[in-house]
Order: structure tokens, then sequence, then C-alpha cells
């Protein structure tokens, strides 16, 4: 009778230390930075890590004053930097969108960091960036959606063109599992 509680306790052991291994590679360091993407040259990078493969999201997040919603100058730059993000909306035919916002000409930059020689996996030029939510202070504009393998990654921004409606807005570049898009 014991042999057999000891072999069902080590098999429960088991299972259980295998749940909490998968639910800690899913796990991931949300990663966000300051970017001046309205300055050309300006630049940003992150680090981070990745445990297990994964489509990841990378983002340009406008933000506007938070505080009171009733608040008259909150409002006011709520609806400034709205105008920059865009509408979100989409044409009902094509799926494609109507209104991105303000164009942001970016070079998103993605380097796998390995023991020998970083390796860059991603190289492009982005100028359109949808619409594709938004939080209490903050818009979300999708730059790319990207599988990564487990690994050390460092994720690079550069802003290329001068952009004066965009030097008065805080823009964060952000780096996150696309859970739902796994």
């Amino acid at each position: 009778m014991k042999r057999v509680f000891l072999g069902l306790s080590l098999i429960f052991i088991g299972l259980l230390a295998s749940v909490v291994v998968y639910l800690l590679t899913w796990r991931f360091a949300h990663e966000e930075v300051p970017f001046q993407a309205g300055v050309k040259g300006a630049k940003a990078e992150v680090y981070f890590s990745v445990l297990r493969t994964a489509r990841h999201s990378f983002y340009l997040n406008p933000y506007f004053k938070s505080g009171d919603p009733q608040d008259p100058e909150r409002t006011k730059d709520r609806e400034r930097v709205s105008k920059l993000a865009g509408s979100g909306a989409h044409d009902s035919k094509t799926k494609r969108p109507i209104n991105d916002g303000l164009p942001i000409p970016v070079r998103l930059t993605i380097i796998r960091l390995s023991h020998d020689l970083p390796e860059t996996i991603h190289d492009k030029v982005y100028i359109e960036h949808e619409l594709e939510g938004w939080a209490l202070n903050h818009y979300l504009k999708l730059i790319v959606h990207y599988k990564l393998d487990a690994g050390q990654y460092q994720a690079r921004i550069e802003a290329l063109d001068d952009i004066p409606l965009l030097q008065t807005v805080p823009i964060r570049f952000d780096v996150h599992v696309a859970h739902d898009r796994l």
C-alpha cells in the first residue's frame, strides 16, 4: 500500500513539475522602451529572452495624458493623439485598414544573439502601422507579428524621418508575446 501511494505521489509530483515548467516557458517579460519616433535617426532597443517558439508582437505605442477621463486637457490630448494613431476601421469588402493614421517610417531589426556571432534575422522598413487597439493612456500601432524560436534577442528600431507632429507625443517601442497568434 505504501509503495502504491509513493508511486502515485511521484507521478503526481512529476506531472505538477511538468505543468510548472510549461507555464514558466510561456512567461515573457513584456519589454517597452521610450522611442523618439518623430526624430530622424532616433533609435531604441530592447533585449529579451524567448523560452519557447512563439509569435511576438512589435508595436509603436503613442501615449496621451492619463488621469480623469472628464479632464478637458486629457480629452484634448487623447483626441490629438487619436488623429495620429488612426481609426482602426477596415473596409468591409477588402478587409484592409481605412485609416492607419500618420505614416511613421521606421526600420525594425531583430538580431538573434548567440555565443558565436549575432545573426540579423529580420531587417525591414515599415511605414504604415495598423491601429490594433488602445488602453487607458495609449494606442497600439502594430509594426509586425514575428515568430521567434527559443533564444536571446535584441530588437532595434530606428526613426527614418523627421515628423514634427510626433515630436510632442510620447511614444514607446513595445515587444511581447502575441498570445492570440501562437
